[in-house]
């Protein structure tokens, strides 16, 4: 699996993971597109990721007061239960890591996928909320830094 990152959201990376985005958050989950697009796109990481020369996957890494976060982690319907979400956080990790030295990361779970983040060393760090009308929780992980 192979992935490409590109700051803000004027190139072709940020067009393709916004794709992705409104199939799964806007189209599955009913999320209204106005609330999807917001004030971190411009100021963020734009990952997406290619199994077999098909864009499958999306992300985004962001810096906030309290540390780097990784969201808006979206796979196409057709190819979940592959492991490539598990992929994509990982090279997010790696990323985090490797350019910005940081030895802790966040994200905002929605309460249906919780297990996949677990799997992936995340802990539940806060009560659950709503994002839109999705419940969400606050998770973490400590990185490993590679010396």
């Amino acid at each position: 699996m192979n992935f490409l990152i590109e700051y803000s959201t004027e190139n072709d990376i940020f067009d393709q993971a916004w794709q992705i985005r409104k199939k799964v958050f806007c189209e599955e989950q009913k999320y209204p597109e106005e609330d999807e697009y917001d004030k971190y796109d411009s100021t963020s990481f734009h990952v997406i990721g290619f199994e077999n020369d098909l864009v499958v996957c999306c992300a985004r890494i962001l810096e906030k007061e309290d540390g780097w976060y990784i969201g808006r982690i979206a796979v196409l319907k057709q190819f979940r239960g592959k492991g490539i979400g598990h992929k994509l956080i990982n090279f997010l990790e790696e990323f985090i890591k490797k350019n910005f030295n940081a030895t802790e990361i966040f994200l905002n779970a929605q309460e249906t996928v919780l297990n996949l983040y677990r799997k992936n060393g995340f802990e539940v760090i806060s009560d659950k909320f709503l994002d839109g009308e999705i419940w969400h929780f606050k998770m973490k992980k400590n990185l490993k830094i590679n010396k």
